[in-house]
């Protein structure tokens, strides 16, 4: 039920604040939102944290590639160490991490060079879809629609549409900007996973985790 208070904000609010925010460091930046979140016991805070664990599960797993593969925009080589799942919309082949495809059999995969993520040519025919790049992978709205326990996961266009779930805030103070909040555009969509604010309660710094073409990652604006 707690994602009935999760909202989604237009990146009309935040680009140009994200884009334009003087790059400070979480020591100098201030208090850490999570830190107030992990003392409640509100059913919708704790449901925001569930969404942050869930985002940093696909943000900082890592890897070593045991064979070359493609991904959407170059390939992983052999024998290189990498973190953030790997990007990949997966439409032919049904195998979104965190919802179809658990890290486990991921991980398992990925240690052996004779499964499908090395032996499956998924840029190839019989696949066809532009992002279907690796054999596992996650999109941008799989990662928040995973976060945010929404099943069927929504495709990046439908977010908006969800008026019972989601709550346009594109007019609203910034300082108001919670953890769980989903920056959209027509084309992505990512969601805070922290928020900095200062002594008197500001926000100076936003914790963005997104699942990129180049694979998940989070960063602070």
């Amino acid at each position: 039920m707690y994602r009935r208070y999760f909202v989604w904000v237009f990146s009309a609010l935040l680009w140009l604040g994200l884009t334009s925010c003087e790059k400070i460091t979480t020591e100098t930046a201030g208090v850490s939102d999570q830190i107030a979140l992990r003392g409640s016991s509100n059913p919708e805070d704790i449901g925001r944290l569930n969404a942050v664990k869930k985002c940093y599960q696909m943000t900082d797993f890592k890897f070593k590639a045991l064979n070359s593969f493609d991904y959407n925009k170059g390939s992983y080589e052999k024998g290189q160490s990498y973190t953030g799942m790997m990007y990949s919309s997966v439409t032919e082949t049904g195998t979104f991490a965190g919802i179809n495809v658990n890290l486990y059999t991921i991980s398992s995969a990925l240690a052996n060079p004779r499964s499908l993520v090395y032996t499956e040519k998924v840029n190839e025919t019989p696949y066809h879809g532009s992002n279907c790049a690796s054999y596992y992978g996650i999109s941008c709205s799989y990662l928040v629609s995973h976060a945010l326990g929404l099943v069927p996961p929504l495709g990046v266009g439908d977010f908006p549409a969800v008026n019972d779930i989601m709550a346009d805030i594109s007019s609203i103070d910034p300082d108001d900007i919670q953890i769980a909040d989903i920056v959209w555009s027509s084309n992505h969509v990512m969601i805070i996973t922290d928020v900095i604010r200062n002594k008197n309660g500001e926000v100076v710094m936003v914790e963005i985790s997104e699942a990129a073409q180049y694979g998940c990652e989070r960063k602070y604006y």
